[in-house]
């Protein structure tokens, strides 16, 4: 720690406490997500999509077949826009947090 930072301590109930570190985390995840891309409405595969939502295939499909996420079929290929993922998983988030 830098000599010139000062440590503030003070007490937050733990809601509060759980709701900054969840803002913080989103808003890093977009950040890097964005940066990493560069475009959020790119078509991106199947193994890409699990890993991004840092899930399993079964998971993936059960999601689809549930209606939570949409996927894009072009032939026999499966693909996924990105952005819809990620607003997919903020508003699941955001439902989560009511």
């Amino acid at each position: 720690m830098k000599s010139s930072e000062q440590v503030v301590l003070t007490s937050l109930p733990i809601e509060r406490l759980e709701y900054i570190i969840q803002e913080s985390i989103k808003k890093e995840f977009r950040r890097h997500s964005k940066q990493a891309t560069g475009s959020d409405n790119d078509l991106i595969k199947t193994p890409e999509a699990c890993a991004l939502l840092q899930v399993s295939k079964v998971t993936l499909y059960k999601w689809m077949d549930q209606g939570r996420i949409k996927g894009y079929k072009m032939g026999t290929r499966l693909y996924f826009k990105k952005s819809e993922l990620l607003a997919s998983v903020e508003s699941k988030e955001d439902n989560q947090d009511k």
